[in-house]
């Protein structure tokens, strides 16, 4: 039990107040459960009016999951405490005293749901109620998860960036898109070692020498003469062999494979931000028909070009218009994500188990973000289908 959870049911009035009794079996009526305070000090519920007996009451209301916490919150030395004038409890395990007058407590365990033994029984807890709720309040929630997950890859841009021009971060951005999740991170050392700009002074052979003699995967026929010419001209290091990983990935996506794809792209590619004033119809197809090339060891798939364009060019079109200020741009990468399949994985096959199907990416990137930042930490309280359910 959360004392969250105890503010959340008082101030929305989701009590049984109809049942509500004293500690003592007195009867009790609230007029007002006052108003929250959420942000500072002193006592939970300011100018709440309730009826004990015969007098009515004005003053402070207090909740927490255990009476005792009073004395464990140091309450009882804070002058601010002394107008309570109720105090609301999961557990009444202590008797709790104003100037040495005990404080009317009303005790909530069995009237209200413990919801903790719920959550932690399901990856969603409110699975079985959502057939029963306006599909309003889950495409409500998929926006604001969409907007939340791109507002953090902005971050995760500014906080990595070495370079600002949007070209090196465009650059950056689709080298983490040829790791995929499990060689991001190598990708993005490499084009930090590697700027887009020293890229576009080069032939094609002399890059892809550069790519893959920088990354430490390069073949022993490609360290020659051209290569250590180029490590001189340009003052270049080798990265460690070791951090890019292989174990559980198919052959075709081996990042010696990935980073062959990435060169190729990027050689064709002239890395100008021209291509964002397309409308949204035709920016599907011009992204397409960038990233299908073939080289000379593999076709990059219809999924793996998708997935490109989701975790590339709609974080980068998302920043993009952050930084010009323009809501119309970043309206563009929403529009981007509805014009791709959803992709295919165990989070959102448990989504199809309880009925709730993706359309397209927009979805699928949506439940994504739902499930790994409300349901896995059982923010039920902070989603607004989750409130529904829980307050309805």
């Amino acid at each position: 039990m959360k004392e969250e959870y105890l503010h959340h049911l008082w101030k929305n009035k989701q009590i049984p107040f109809h049942q509500l009794k004293l500690s003592t079996g007195e009867d009790i009526i609230i007029y007002d459960v006052g108003q929250h305070n959420a942000f500072e000090s002193g006592p939970d519920f300011s100018n709440g009016k309730i009826k004990i007996g015969n007098v009515t009451w004005f003053g402070n209301i207090e909740l927490h999951v255990k009476s005792s916490d009073w004395y464990q919150h140091n309450h009882q030395f804070d002058r601010a405490y002394d107008n309570v004038i109720l105090h609301v409890v999961y557990i009444h395990d202590q008797g709790v005293l104003i100037n040495n007058k005990p404080i009317p407590t009303i005790e909530l365990k069995g009237l209200i749901p413990e919801m903790e033994e719920v959550l932690n029984k399901h990856d969603f807890p409110c699975s079985t109620f959502l057939n029963e709720l306006d599909s309003i309040y889950l495409e409500s929630m998929k926006e604001k998860a969409i907007v939340k997950r791109l507002n953090k890859r902005i971050q995760n841009i500014e906080k990595n960036k070495i370079d600002s021009t949007p070209q090196q971060v465009l650059y950056s951005l689709l080298a983490q898109a040829f790791g995929c999740k499990i060689n991001a991170q190598p990708f993005q050392e490499l084009t930090n070692r590697i700027p887009i700009k020293l890229i576009k002074k080069e032939k094609y052979i002399n890059t892809k020498t550069i790519f893959f003699n920088v990354s430490g995967l390069g073949d022993t026929e490609l360290v020659d003469k051209s290569w250590l010419h180029l490590k001189s001209k340009y003052n270049l290091g080798t990265m460690s062999k070791h951090i890019w990983k292989h174990k559980g990935l198919r052959p075709k996506s081996f990042p010696e494979i990935r980073l062959l794809q990435f060169a190729e792209i990027v050689d064709k590619f002239d890395f100008e931000t021209s291509f964002i004033y397309l409308d949204s119809k035709e920016l599907v197809v011009y992204l397409k028909n960038l990233l299908e090339t073939k080289t000379n060891s593999s076709k990059i798939s219809n999924a793996m070009v998708d997935l490109i364009i989701i975790n590339c060019f709609v974080p980068f079109i998302w920043w993009y218009g952050n930084v010009k200020m323009d809501g119309s741009i970043q309206e563009k990468s929403l529009d981007l994500l509805q014009f791709l399949k959803a992709e295919v994985n165990h989070i959102l096959k448990k989504w199809k188990v309880i009925g709730v199907s993706c359309i397209n990416s927009y979805d699928s990137q949506a439940l994504l973000e739902i499930y790994n930042e409300f349901c896995t930490s059982k923010k039920c309280l902070d989603c607004e289908v989750g409130n529904k359910i829980i307050y309805k």
